[in-house]
C-alpha cells in the first residue's frame, strides 16, 4: 500500500463519519458539563435564597399582624380595604405593606425565572412556605402564571398539597368562582364564615384529600368571643 493510499484511508468517507461522531460526542459531553455546572451554581445559591425568603416572611407577617390589629380595633372585616377617611397611621401602614409586597413579589418572580419554583429539597420547608405566602399576596395574574409550577412541586412532594389547594381557592376567589377547599374565610358583622364553596356537602372530603383539617375545626381557629362561627353546616352541627 502506497503512502497516498494510506492517507486516503485516513481521510476518506469513513474517517469523516468517525469525525462527525466524535464531534457530536464532544458536543453532548460539553452540554452535560454545562448543565452540571449550572446545577452546582444553583445549589450554591439556594442557602442564600432560603435565608432571603425567611427574612421576607418575617417582614410580611409582622406587617400583617400590625394591619390586623388596626382593623380589629375598628371592628371591621380583615378583607375590607381602607376608605378615604382612614387616619394617617392606617394609610401609612397600607402604603408600606403594598410597597413591601411589590418588592417581595418582584424578587420571587426573578428567582422563579432563574431557578424555577423554590423546592422543599432545595431551600427547606420554611423557605418554601415563605415563598408561597408571598405568592398568596401577589396579584391574581402572577398567581395564575406560576400555578403550574406549584402544581408540579406538589406532585413531587416539594410543597404541601394544602398549599396548592389554598392557591387554587385564592385564584377562584379572584375570578368570582366558588372555592373548592374552603381555605378563604370571611370575617364580617361579628361572624366567621366562608366565601362561597363548590359542592359544600363534600367539602371535608376534598379537604382531607389534601391534608386539611375539617372545616368546622378550621373556622374555630378564627373565632373569638366577639366573632362566632356562622358557617351554616358548623352551626347546625353544634
Amino acid at each position: 500500500m502506497t503512502e497516498w493510499q494510506r492517507h486516503r484511508q485516513l481521510t476518506g468517507p469513513q474517517a469523516s463519519s468517525l469525525s462527525l461522531v466524535f464531534r457530536l460526542a464532544v458536543s453532548a459531553w460539553l452540554s452535560l458539563l454545562a448543565s452540571a455546572c449550572a446545577q452546582v451554581a444553583h445549589a450554591q445559591d439556594w442557602p442564600a435564597i432560603a435565608r432571603e425568603f425567611e427574612a421576607m416572611l418575617e417582614a410580611d407577617q409582622a406587617a400583617r399582624r400590625e394591619w390586623n390589629a388596626l382593623v380589629a380595633l375598628e371592628g371591621r372585616s380583615t378583607t375590607e380595604k381602607p376608605s378615604q377617611a382612614d387616619d394617617a397611621q392606617r394609610a401609612a401602614l397600607r402604603a408600606r405593606v403594598q410597597t413591601m409586597d411589590a418588592a417581595h413579589q418582584a424578587r420571587l418572580a426573578a428567582i422563579i425565572a432563574v431557578h424555577g419554583w423554590p423546592r422543599r429539597s432545595d431551600v427547606g420547608g420554611r423557605a418554601t412556605m415563605a415563598a408561597f405566602v408571598i405568592l398568596q399576596h401577589a396579584p391574581p395574574e402572577f398567581q395564575r402564571q406560576v400555578f403550574a409550577d406549584v402544581q408540579r412541586a406538589a406532585a413531587h412532594d416539594e410543597i404541601d398539597r394544602s398549599a396548592l389547594a389554598a392557591l387554587d381557592d385564592r385564584i377562584r376567589l379572584h375570578e368570582k368562582r366558588p372555592q373548592r377547599y374552603g381555605t378563604q374565610i370571611e370575617i364580617r358583622n361579628g361572624g366567621v364564615t366562608l366565601w362561597p364553596v363548590e359542592d359544600p356537602s363534600n367539602l371535608d372530603v376534598r379537604r382531607r384529600e389534601v391534608g386539611l383539617m375539617p372545616i368546622c375545626r378550621y373556622l374555630a381557629l378564627f373565632a373569638t368571643p366577639q366573632a362566632k362561627v356562622e358557617y351554616a353546616p358548623c352551626v347546625a352541627a353544634k
